[in-house]
């Protein structure tokens, strides 16, 4: 949670951070990009210990089908993208002050897909996360979103501002999927990243083929309250620009049939294969350096921990 009062160096901080968004909006869009870009890549290949993670997670998203060095050139690409990702919220304010950031969306008609009422878009770290909120809000609906929040309270003012000024509402983790769930009811549009490892309170279901904890707060309340969902994501069309398209699966309602554990589980795993189908369309813009199989499952009761059961 964000400090309630700012102290001397949060405000350093901020003044800084004011400073970089001033000064990188007035680089030519290809320039700076190309430098986010070419960033990354050097961040990957400085960092052993990600291009291990990036390595194995390719391995079994593509089973014998590539060499380690053609997974490693797709890694090392798309952790470039990662880069040119943060840079889309840095100059996200900037761009709001000129024009509204959705006419980067190359299809805003995307939205005419999503169904009336509360609506759940789940989605991955593939693209670009910035604006996959911003094209939710081209609905004309509220968003709301769980995002993780910076400790210094004036940057976190600042971001929640911006996306709030684009009709997206973040709330903190801690507590935060209730005030979404509260929003979604009322009708708005829920959006939840649940690609990501979930080390307390996940649900062990299949991830390219290996087991892995999965969110599972999103797939309970869309089975709970039968709430629509839609699953997509916002990826880059042209290399270091700011042009985005949105692309979802077909919209549709979770049915449950009275066995909760195993519906969750059900759901989780048809989330995820659709999710990993859109990955591999674009598999240089995903975030293949995060270590998506940290958590394991606990071994069977009066069984000695294997190395696919013990935390890494």
């Amino acid at each position: 949670m964000p400090r309630l009062t700012p102290t001397f160096l949060d405000r350093v901080a901020y003044a800084l951070e004011r400073l970089l968004i001033a000064g990188v909006s007035l680089l030519p869009e290809r320039v700076s990009y190309g430098i986010a870009h070419g960033l990354g890549r050097l961040y990957f290949r400085c960092a052993p210990s990600r291009r291990r993670v990036a390595l194995a997670n390719l391995r079994r998203a593509y089973p014998g089908a590539k060499t380690d060095a053609e997974l490693l050139a797709i890694a090392a690409r798309a952790t470039g993208n990662v880069f040119e990702s943060f840079l889309d919220s840095v100059l996200l304010p900037a761009t709001g002050a000129r024009a509204h950031p959705a006419t980067r969306i190359e299809n805003p008609d995307w939205v005419r897909r999503i169904p009336n009422g509360p609506v759940l878009l789940l989605s991955a770290h593939l693209g670009s996360w910035e604006y996959a909120m911003v094209a939710c809000a081209l609905s004309g609906r509220p968003c709301h979103v769980v995002g993780r929040t910076v400790r210094n309270p004036l940057l976190a003012a600042h971001v929640f501002a911006v996306r709030e000024s684009f009709g997206v509402r973040v709330y903190p983790r801690r507590g935060g999927f209730r005030s979404l769930t509260r929003g979604v009811l009322r009708g708005g549009i829920g959006i939840q990243a649940v690609d990501q490892n979930q080390r307390l309170r996940g649900v062990f279901a299949p991830w390219f083929g290996a087991i892995a904890s999965c969110e599972r707060a999103a797939a309970t309340l869309a089975l709970r309250k039968r709430i629509p969902l839609v699953v997509g994501v916002c990826v880059r069309t042209h290399p270091s620009r700011r042009r985005f398209r949105v692309e979802i699966h077909e919209p549709f309602v979770p049915e449950p049939t009275g066995d909760r554990d195993r519906d969750v589980l059900a759901l989780v795993t048809r989330v995820n294969g659709m999710l990993e189908e859109l990955i591999l369309r674009y598999p240089d813009q995903y975030l293949w350096i995060h270590d998506r199989y940290r958590t394991r499952p606990p071994a069977p009761q009066g069984l000695p921990a294997t190395e696919e059961s013990t935390p890494r």
